[in-house]
């Protein structure tokens, strides 16, 4: 993996949180060879887990989210006593909390790989995964969107976005994007940090399915809105058409199956992780 050495100073270099005990090592790899992958679809570099692994070492908070979240993943499969992986969780959020409230937190990377990290532990209390789970007072699953919302704008206060900060905004929109479906409701997303030229065509896999979740994203802020118009309605319409006919034969899936009274959804598998065809 590639260790981005050149974004990290020299001393937090000398303040290395490694080696790690048996228990937050074992949870560690479990995060970097099982969950991170869930964070790399659609991006074929894998940003995430190159720039998250050379970071892990020096950034306490990126380290306690990806201890939380693993913790959290194992409980539900009965492989990690879900009391203290709820610990794990309160000291992660505690953490972030406290860091993010200082000034000098705005062009902070680590704090937006965090809090996308953390994100995925709401969506396992979303999806019922949790043996057991204890609330957090004044927490829910709004938090992290915010906060990754608040931190990328911040960010284009100052600067233009970093490739790892773009790759962070994606993973952010999908998730942005589920919460949104679920709840019938506009995106909650700087969308204009995700520019995206709808006169070019795209040239892999990877531009496909942003394409198509950025298109969701419009699709979702038309039917929700406030401020719905027939010329947009025909844009996005003919969009998802031109999607449809140009996307290459790799979106094809390997094996489809229409939804029934059993499945609320049809079933599509893909021989790669261009996920976007879901958002169509």
């Amino acid at each position: 993996m590639v260790s981005p050495l050149n974004s990290i100073s020299s001393s937090q270099l000398q303040h290395s949180q490694f080696p790690l005990s048996e228990t937050d090592a074992g949870l560690t790899r479990h995060f970097l060879r099982v969950l991170s992958p869930w964070f790399d679809y659609c991006d074929p570099r894998r940003q995430f887990i190159n720039e998250v692994s050379g970071r892990l070492s020096c950034s306490e908070a990126l380290l306690k989210a990806v201890l939380a979240v693993s913790a959290q993943h194992l409980s539900a499969f009965g492989q990690f006593d879900p009391n203290v992986s709820d610990r794990y969780y309160r000291t992660a959020l505690e953490n972030l909390t406290s860091v993010t409230s200082a000034s000098h937190v705005a062009l902070n990377e680590e704090m937006l790989a965090a809090t996308v990290i953390l994100r995925l532990r709401a969506e396992f209390e979303d999806r019922r995964l949790m043996t057991r789970t204890v609330p957090l007072p004044g927490i829910d699953n709004q938090y992290y969107l915010v906060g990754t919302q608040t931190l990328l704008e911040e960010y284009r206060t100052f600067h233009t976005l970093s490739e790892f900060q773009i790759a962070l905004a994606w993973i952010g929109l999908r998730q942005e994007l589920r919460v949104a479906v679920m709840a019938q409701r506009p995106v909650c997303f700087p969308l204009d940090c995700l520019y995206i030229d709808w006169n070019s065509t795209p040239k892999h896999d990877a531009e496909w399915a942003q394409r198509m979740m950025l298109h969701l994203a419009e699709v979702l802020n038309y039917c929700y809105g406030t401020a719905a118009k027939i010329e947009t309605y025909k844009i996005l319409t003919a969009r998802s058409q031109e999607w449809r006919e140009s996307k290459p034969p790799s979106f094809t899936p390997l094996f489809s199956q229409p939804s029934d009274e059993t499945t609320r959804f049809p079933r599509c598998e893909f021989v790669n992780n261009a996920v976007g065809k879901k958002y169509l």
